[in-house]
């Protein structure tokens, strides 16, 4: 079987409640590790990471992952630069934290020259992009090129699009299983703003039980 990587989305910092704290001990349950993604805004940049930094970086473990959650959504249709100064702004605002972050989640907008551009400069290994909206890229995990990024080349990162299942919509068993068995690598998806702990503990205890190894979404790239 195949690795699972499990990405927690850390938005709390413009909710309610923070389920970090949960979600680290249902991990140390299984002794698995998760990636945590802190959410990054042009809005506001510092809101997720000063969370984060002040009250749970201390409670993850070493052995956890800390990347980079980008909304490429606020972008203007056909206009690069925010999407380049958001990378470049939430490396920043990690580094605050003592974080290097080298793993990106990106949401929404699509993947063009300039932020492939903008993240290997960052120094990120690994690019999550499921939604794959740019529509050709090819499923599965390849090195993007600079000229066209939804097709295979020569960039220093990988690129990762595969279709992400959430546990926040209650995934039947069938549709995780049949993600896991026919995918080198299964993302799941996860957000400490609301209460997934027990959907995580059945997923990964159905992961387990068919034999895949979780790892870091960085870790899972070179299996």
């Amino acid at each position: 079987m195949g690795s699972v990587v499990i990405g927690v989305q850390c938005v709390a910092a413009h909710g309610g409640k923070c389920y970090a704290r949960e979600l680290v001990a249902v991990a140390e349950e299984f002794h698995v590790p998760l990636t945590w993604l802190i959410g990054v805004s042009a809005r506001d940049p510092m809101g997720n990471a000063n969370l984060y930094r002040n009250d749970y970086l201390h409670r993850i473990p070493s052995w956890h992952e800390i990347g980079l959650l980008l909304d490429l959504g606020n972008g203007s249709a056909g206009n690069e630069r925010p999407r380049s100064d958001l990378v470049r702004l939430g490396k920043e605002v990690l580094k605050q934290c003592h974080v290097k972050p080298t793993a990106c989640w990106a949401l929404k907008g699509d993947v063009d020259r300039s932020l492939l551009r903008a993240l290997e400069d960052a120094g990120m290994l690994v690019l999550v992009a499921p939604e794959m909206p740019d529509g050709d890229a090819p499923v599965g995990l390849f090195r993007p090129s600079h000229e066209r990024p939804s097709e295979p080349g020569d960039a220093s990162l990988f690129r990762l699009s595969r279709p992400v299942i959430d546990l926040g919509a209650g995934p039947d068993d069938g549709a995780l299983l049949q993600e896991i068995e026919r995918s080198p690598v299964t993302l799941l998806s996860t957000r400490d703003d609301r209460d997934d702990t027990e959907r995580l503990r059945k997923a990964l205890q159905q992961c387990l039980d068919h034999g895949s190894s979780v790892r870091v979404m960085t870790a899972a790239i070179r299996d």
